[in-house]
């Protein structure tokens, strides 16, 4: 919600490579030297498989195989779903985050646990 050139001076102090995960106030695209931008990736980190975008999602590719999807937009006002997680700044203190401490902090999926409880939607009987 910055001035591109504000948003551009706090980019240029944290180091190492920044991609850019499209969101929907992002007005930063031309500023920065970008590495990537991107509407979403699926990346691997230290080990871990990830799925990245801006909007938390219900299912996302290979949530079954233990990719944690990573977004941001919500502001800390939704409580994620096992296997997801919030990484905007407003939920972690607005400094950057190491994966360790996302890994730490995840709900991780119980695949049995959702094979036996876990039940379809339907709001009509089939005729």
């Amino acid at each position: 919600m910055k001035k591109p050139e504000a948003v551009d001076t706090l980019l240029r102090k944290l180091h190492g490579k920044k991609h850019l995960i499209v969101g929907n106030h992002d007005r930063v695209k031309d500023v920065h030297n970008w590495t990537s931008i991107r509407d979403n990736a699926a990346i691997t980190v230290d080990g871990h498989a990830l799925y990245l975008y801006h909007y938390p999602l219900r299912e996302w590719p290979h949530m079954w195989r233990g990719t944690l999807h990573l977004y941001g937009h919500v502001h800390g006002n939704l409580q994620p779903l096992p296997g997801s997680m919030e990484v905007s700044s407003d939920v972690w203190g607005g400094k950057p985050v190491q994966i360790a401490d996302m890994m730490s902090a995840r709900q991780p999926f119980d695949a049995e646990y959702e094979q036996n409880h876990r039940r379809p939607l339907r709001l009509r009987a089939w005729e």
